[in-house]
């Protein structure tokens, strides 16, 4: 993996032979070096952590998986589908004797890749390729100094070996409704701050009103203000009864 990432950095010596070469070696990518360059380099990340022993707690194995199986269809998409029929991660993963205390991620809604009209259009949540988020079984907004008063249900993860208004016609075509669920996520995020060719992480989520969505009957607020006084930055975790219980932030430590 090493070869791979330094061959792959932004190197003069090299920029030549991956502008002519890099469509042969990874044919369906992005077709930019800087894309494979970062996937590659995500692998290599977890690759260091399992040979080091490190704790993998903070990412979600399904994730990981997905996105190790997209890199492989940019080379090979018959490769892909050899490696799903031979991996073990997903038994291993759902036989985790303990569930995760903390089964909420609360994220940081912005304005320009439009976090909540998103959610609120077309039931997911969208964030890049390369952040990573623990196994967890809802989600919920941080925007405007509160916590939203809803928590969706994740009801499937997708890492999307394209992003593309050719992706989103060859999806819509499709007669599993996954594809088509994740053919009008990729079109509206193609017009809301997601540009095509971005590496991206789909979570589909349950919608507001579904009994698998969470709710409060008001927001949880934020009181403290100030220069870096934000409750959430990056993501958090917080278990899902003390988001319900909980009056303001101060309650969730």
């Amino acid at each position: 993996m090493g070869f791979w990432t330094n061959l792959l950095e932004q190197r003069p010596a090299n920029e030549e032979l991956w502008r002519r070469h890099l469509r042969h070696v990874f044919p369906g990518s992005p077709g930019t070096r800087e894309a494979v360059h970062k996937a590659v380099t995500d692998m290599r990340n977890l690759r260091n952590r399992c040979a080091h022993q490190d704790s993998l707690l903070d990412f979600d194995p399904g994730i990981e998986l997905k996105k190790l199986l997209s890199l492989v269809e940019w080379i090979d998409p018959e490769a892909r589908s050899w490696l799903e029929g031979i991996e073990s991660v997903s038994t291993t993963a759902s036989e985790r004797p303990v569930a995760p205390a903390r089964d909420v991620v609360v994220v940081a809604a912005t304005v320009e890749k439009k976090t909540i009209e998103m959610y609120e259009r077309v039931s997911a949540y969208v964030c890049a390729n390369d952040r990573s988020i623990a196994q967890v079984t809802h989600i919920g907004f941080y925007v405007s100094k509160q916590i939203e008063p809803y928590f969706p249900q994740i009801e499937e993860r997708i890492v999307p070996a394209r992003w593309s208004s050719d992706e989103v016609k060859r999806l819509s075509g499709s007669e599993i409704a996954a594809d088509k669920r994740l053919a009008k996520v990729m079109g509206y995020g193609l017009k809301n701050g997601w540009a095509s060719g971005a590496q991206v992480q789909v979570f589909l989520l349950s919608e507001k009103k579904s009994p698998l969505t969470t709710r409060r009957s008001k927001p949880i607020v934020h009181e403290k203000s100030g220069r870096g006084s934000a409750f959430v930055k990056n993501p958090r975790y917080f278990a899902l009864s003390a988001l319900v219980a909980a009056d303001n932030t101060a309650h969730l430590g």
